[in-house]
């Protein structure tokens, strides 16, 4: 049985499978392509023509980089990829491209070759044949990558690994950390129709763009309040997935979302690496901020402490709506219904069950909250009419009640100075519609005549149009 922490997504034998199929020629240089830009930052040429293009003659990549890496060489390097390994093999393709180069381009580059499968030859040692070649003096060195070192570079790139395992190679990736694509995948289709990156990102662009230059930046914590864990995950995936195509990429193959204690343990002995924690995978989020930018979700009293996701407006989420093929208009609707919050969106929307809300159980002491809808602490005749409806003597009794639900995730009020609102009227009704009795709509009636029958003082001609006008607080 394998332990959660074993998180190799590619191992030799799936490679060898691949070998055997007829994407692998299209697809293995940008597997290899991925695997460079996750382990340099500072190439001055980079070509490895992938899918259709890489059929075309030439080198199946070229590269030049000032400093080494694991696996991938200083300078100028040309790549060739294949199938079938062994020296007899490797021999073949070296003689190929040595025939067909030119010296002096041979002595200033590293020849490279990478092979699906496992070295097979016994009595020649990889090692051996690698140096022997070197030792001809043609090349300034020669390279040899065979299954086993794909699958050692691949460990040490686990977000490309999953990207691969799951898009190309079509094996499930391991518990605990998930790529960008493969979180995506399973939380836009919790919503129907699916959710629309736009959505997530509204109007909160420069947002987006300051957390994309802190993911791509040194290690680092960086901690972002939200109403709820999931949003902050879903917001900096989104933001990676709509970003220009250079950052997108640079981001996705180094990126991992990580849900357990054991990858994070896992991923704590990589680097190189962008981790975004959820779940149990926030404990450990200050060991793997010391080797990457770590990215942790803040919620309830903790997120005033720190830097706030705020909600979208209406109109910044309206445009995602349409992209999922929901008529504008009925967008704007259902930005309101929800609150702006993709919490309650979801469950408005929801692609499958879900959990309610954490204040459900103590719904029955807010009924009279949610149903004046919002009002003013400063206005006297709201603070009675709401302590009216809850059937207790004073407002203050009434505000102790629902207090601590402001430091819950997914709170079921907005408190903005001295309003208190319901936050999204529609989903509340649903979990505590059940519990109103005959008691309540009594109250709720003589609520209702009281507000439309109080006579407001109006303002006299002069006041009318003084700028400092302040209306009768009852």
């Amino acid at each position: 049985m394998k332990k959660d922490c074993d998180m190799q997504w590619i191992d030799e034998t799936g490679l060898a499978k691949w070998a055997k199929r007829i994407d692998a020629r299209a697809h293995l240089p940008d597997l290899i392509a991925d695997l460079i830009r996750a382990s340099i930052t500072d190439a001055s040429r980079f070509r490895f023509p992938g899918g259709d293009a890489g059929q075309i003659r030439g080198w199946d990549g070229v590269l030049e980089t000032a400093g080494p890496a694991e696996f991938v060489p200083a300078g100028k390097s040309k790549w060739e990829f294949g199938a079938g390994a062994g020296a007899r093999k490797a021999t073949d393709d070296y003689n190929k491209r040595t025939g067909k180069t030119d010296p002096v381009e041979m002595a200033e580059s590293t020849l490279v070759l990478v092979n699906l499968e496992k070295w097979d030859t016994p009595r020649e040692l990889l090692t051996e044949w690698e140096d022997e070649r070197t030792r001809e003096g043609k090349w300034k060195k020669v390279i040899y990558l065979d299954a086993v070192e794909l699958v050692h570079w691949l460990d040490l790139h686990p977000a490309v690994a999953a990207l691969y395992a799951r898009d190309v190679l079509g094996n499930a990736p391991r518990n605990g950390a998930l790529s960008t694509d493969e979180f995506w995948e399973m939380y836009s289709l919790r919503f129907k129709p699916r959710l629309h990156e736009k959505v997530v990102l509204g109007d909160r662009q420069e947002v987006a763009e300051e957390l994309l230059q802190n993911l791509a930046g040194p290690a680092q914590a960086i901690m972002l309040g939200a109403e709820t864990g999931i949003e902050v995950v879903a917001f900096a995936v989104a933001a990676i997935r709509m970003a220009p195509p250079d950052i997108k990429r640079a981001l996705e193959v180094k990126t991992l979302i990580v849900e357990t204690e054991a990858a994070a343990r896992f991923l704590s002995q990589r680097t190189n690496l962008i981790f975004i924690t959820t779940n149990d995978g926030d404990r450990m989020s200050g060991v793997l901020s010391a080797k990457g930018p770590t990215l942790s979700a803040v919620t309830g009293v903790q997120a005033r402490k720190h830097k706030s996701l705020k909600r979208s407006s209406a109109t910044g989420m309206v445009d995602g709506f349409t992209a999922m093929g929901i008529e504008r208009e009925e967008g704007y609707e259902l930005a309101h219904r929800c609150g702006r919050s993709l919490t309650i969106l979801e469950r408005l929307i929801s692609n499958q069950p879900y959990s309610p809300p954490e204040w459900v159980s103590s719904a029955a002491g807010m009924k009279a909250a949610f149903l004046a809808g919002g009002w003013s602490i400063n206005q006297k005749l709201d603070r009675l009419l709401v302590a009216e409806l809850s059937g207790v003597g004073e407002y203050a009794d009434l505000e102790e009640k629902l207090l601590p639900s402001t430091m819950l995730a997914d709170p079921p009020f907005d408190r903005v100075g001295e309003y208190w609102q319901v936050r999204a009227p529609v989903d509340a009704f649903g979990f505590y519609g059940q519990l109103i009795g005959e008691q309540d709509l009594q109250r709720l009636k003589a609520a209702v005549l009281k507000v439309f029958s109080h006579v407001v003082e109006e303002p006299s001609r002069d006041e009318k149009f003084t700028l400092n006008y302040v209306s009768p607080a009852d």
